[in-house]
């Protein structure tokens, strides 16, 4: 069923059924609304109609028209002039004057005259003069209530012009036109149920539409469209401007031609239009949900993008700045440091202090020379000054040497080989600031080498283990099918029961082998995530709770009383602990306790796993967690000397630490976390 539900060929179909449903929903309504003569708006009965009242005023304008003609020079009318008055089946009418009262009626008093001016299907106007204010007053009439609005005539020249007319529909016209109406009434009805049967059946569709676009049966993948690719704003200004633009010139122009001037387009053509609207306005409001559901919606927006692009610009303009400002302090706290060196290098604490104290001593001793040969000669204040200017030439040059000579050891010292030591005076601090640069390539050549080789390292055993997969695979699988077998002699199925087990060991120490080179070349990727470390510590002793039980160890854990999340990836660390809580039941000794706990405070968590050995521990702490290192230097036990390295690889690349202490026959662990 989710199958067919999810189907783009079903899909397609609802898209098609929605869009026809209105388009046919626009047919329907066209051809049995918008017509010039059977204006029909759900009404209750014939007389009130909108059908009967154009017929009434349609014959009521017919004959005001023929009384207005029969007007004479001084503006008197003269009924009596009219010319074919309609017959009193059809259409019974009456009209009032100063010269008498004029009527197709067979009974003419005022009393009857009352009656029929408030009956049913009667229309009417009053022109009477208005004293007050010279001139006529117009007022219409409907079933002897008040129609047509109530107005002034002020160009009024003739004393004489005041009549009232009324005008009613015969009983035999009602008679047969009342059938046509109940025909069109029915018409329309049957054609609203249509409609609305039709909308509910596409909002049905839309709803489905909306629910299942972008969705593919088995995969959780959005399926976007070429349209989709679209800018957002482009897609919803389009949505828009067709929906609501188009849609309305499709409406509003159909309504002017049919009903404003009468002349009947094709209902077909404006069906057609108003299913190309549809598809269109939901073909792009569909790509805006996918969007949305795919959150590629903010991707795709021209805004967003303008946005990002002008805060880009704007953080490398700050960064300029902030580069300026810290050049121009770096360049203050310089001034401030070599002015501080200046003063400290005149001690005696080192051999450039000691040069300096002697300069100075020089200098000083010098000034008092040539101050005596000044009094005795002024010539000598010539002398005075170029001595006094060379010093301070040569000893500003020695003071800038040295500090480029303790910068330059600074950076090297921190790990910066490559920096080379330059603009240093010749003599002794020049060639210190040689030797320093080639002492610095030395390290960088000699620390190249060494990761080199430790690249070369682990490719080789990634590449040896990955290697021995596939042999091994065959050995185990044929030394399973040998062990379903029964051999002769009886010996040769203990044969392969001692090959089917080296074989599983030495598949596991491939696998650790493949692990530990992945972490430690860099290629193992870390989810890092928030983790409840107690649920992970239970769900390990969990996993190995048949070997626990077998081993005879008694492990005592003690946990928070609340939940104490770290971070870290859960799969890494799931192994972290299953390879512990093994080593306490392969290297622990029997029948005693193992004390796991669990500590938290504001910056991270730790778990300690403490044990009893169960043989003499004279391993190097330092060296434990290394490669192929064991406790067990016989190594008569089961082991590789991976479990702890593999532990320690996963917990330093999880951002946590690994501690490792002994005291006697206690051996304790100490994984840390940072929250």
């Amino acid at each position: 069923m989710k199958r067919f539900i999810y189907s783009n060929y079903t899909k397609f179909a609802a898209f098609i059924l929605c869009a026809l449903s209105v388009a046919v929903s626009a047919y329907l309504v066209t051809t049995a609304f918008f017509k010039e003569d059977n204006a029909y708006f759900f009404e209750s009965s014939y007389e009130d109609s909108h059908f009967a009242g154009n017929e009434l005023s349609e014959q009521f304008c017919k004959l005001s028209d023929k009384l207005e003609n029969t007007m004479d020079e001084k503006g008197k009318l003269h009924p009596e002039q009219i010319k074919a008055m309609p017959s009193p089946d059809e259409w019974e009418c009456y009209i009032k004057t100063d010269g008498g009262t004029y009527t197709n009626l067979k009974n003419q008093n005022d009393e009857n005259y009352d009656k029929f001016r408030s009956s049913e299907l009667s229309i009417g106007v009053r022109v009477q003069e208005d004293k007050n204010n010279k001139g006529l007053t117009r007022q219409g009439f409907k079933n002897g209530q008040g129609y047509g609005g109530y107005y002034f005539i002020s160009n009024y020249d003739g004393d004489d012009l005041k009549y009232e007319m009324c005008v009613r529909m015969g009983e035999k016209y009602k008679e047969e036109h009342r059938v046509e109406w109940e025909n069109i009434k029915e018409s329309g009805d049957s054609a609203a149920k249509k409609v609305i049967t039709l909308l509910i059946f596409s909002i049905a569709v839309f709803i489905y539409l909306l629910c299942v676009t972008g969705r593919k049966y088995g995969s959780d993948e959005i399926q976007m469209l070429l349209v989709d690719k679209m800018f957002v704003e482009i897609t919803a200004a389009l949505f828009l401007g067709i929906f609501f633009g188009l849609g309305a010139l499709t409406i509003f122009g159909a309504g002017y031609f049919i009903i404003g001037e009468g002349v009947m387009i094709a209902n077909e053509i404006t069906a057609l239009a108003v299913f190309c609207v549809v598809s269109l306005s939901l073909l792009l409001f569909l790509s805006l949900v996918r969007n949305l559901r795919n959150g590629t919606f903010l991707k795709r927006s021209m805004i967003v993008r303008i946005c990002k692009l002008i805060w880009k610009y704007f953080k490398k303009i700050c960064k300029s700045l902030w580069n300026i400002l810290g050049r121009i302090w770096r360049g203050i706290k310089n001034g401030i440091t070599n002015a501080k060196h200046i003063i400290l290098s005149v001690s005696a604490k080192n051999f450039s202090g000691r040069f300096v104290g002697t300069l100075l001593v020089a200098f000083a001793l010098g000034v008092c020379i040539l101050t005596v040969l000044t009094l005795v000669s002024p010539v000598c204040i010539v002398f005075l000054a170029v001595f006094v200017i060379g010093v301070i030439i040569f000893v500003a040059k020695r003071l800038v040497g040295f500090e480029n000579l303790k910068n330059g050891i600074d950076k090297i010292k921190n790990g910066d080989l490559n920096h080379k030591i330059t603009d240093c005076p010749d003599g002794v601090i020049g060639q210190m600031a040689d030797n320093i640069n080639t002492i610095g390539e030395g390290l960088q050549k000699s620390l190249e080498r060494e990761v080199k080789a430790e690249r070369m390292k682990s490719m080789l055993i990634t590449n040896v283990s990955h290697d021995l997969k596939t042999p091994l695979t065959s050995i185990i699988n044929y030394a399973d099918l040998l062990s379903k077998e029964k051999l002769s002699p009886d010996e040769a199925n203990d044969y392969v029961k001692i090959i089917q087990q080296k074989g599983e060991r030495l598949k596991q120490l491939t696998s650790d082998l493949f692990d530990i080179s992945k972490v430690q070349s860099g290629s193992e990727d870390f989810d890092i995530e928030d983790i409840d470390i107690c649920l992970l510590v239970n769900q390990a002793l969990a996993e190995i709770n048949e070997d626990i039980e077998k081993s005879g160890l008694d492990f005592r854990v003690s946990v928070c009383d609340k939940e104490v999340f770290v971070k870290g990836d859960g799969k890494k660390l799931s192994r972290v602990f299953e390879n512990l809580f093994i080593n306490c039941v392969k290297y622990a000794m029997k029948n005693t306790r193992v004390y796991i706990d669990i500590k938290s405070d504001d910056t991270g968590a730790a778990v300690e796993i403490k044990n009893i050995a169960g043989y003499e521990m004279n391993f190097d702490v330092s060296e434990i967690s290394e490669r192929f290192v064991r406790g067990d230097e016989s190594r008569t036990s089961e082991g590789s000397g991976l479990g702890l390295a593999i532990v320690k690889s996963y917990v330093e690349g999880c951002g946590g630490t690994l501690e490792i202490t002994t005291d006697g026959d206690l051996f304790k662990v100490t994984v840390r976390f940072i929250k």
